[in-house]
């Protein structure tokens, strides 16, 4: 945990909270993100909804480098497997879980292309 916690603090995450939750540690951290959505930060940064077909496309496509890297993790230490291509089609064709009152779903743009998705739904 202390190697992710120093990762996701070089990228910009503070953290805020530290949790026993169901005999599992968790640590909470938060980054503030600027820009609109629809607008460009000074650093090239915009957010854009997931909504049309290519934004979806795109996506699908960040969801799915995720999971691999997820899958790869868990087959490796904990030998899971599970179907990628299924979880990222799910993500993708059930988008409604990530708009509000639950969240938002928005690809992270940059220089015009998408480096991230971005939800904030509830865990």
């Amino acid at each position: 945990m202390p190697a992710k916690i120093a990762l996701y603090a070089r990228v910009g995450y503070v953290e805020v909270e530290r949790l026993e939750e169901d005999g599992f540690r968790r640590v909470f951290m938060r980054k503030a993100l600027q820009p609109e959505v629809g607008s460009t930060s000074a650093s090239g940064i915009s957010l854009v909804p997931v909504a049309s077909i290519a934004h979806k496309w795109q996506a699908q496509a960040l969801i799915s480098e995720y999971l691999h890297w997820v899958a790869a993790v868990a087959q490796e230490n904990y030998g899971l497997r599970f179907d990628v291509a299924a979880m990222a089609a799910s993500d993708i064709e059930d988008a409604a879980k990530f708009y509000p009152p639950a969240g938002r779903f928005y690809l992270v743009m940059h220089q015009g292309l998408a480096v991230v998705v971005l939800d904030d739904a509830p865990v």
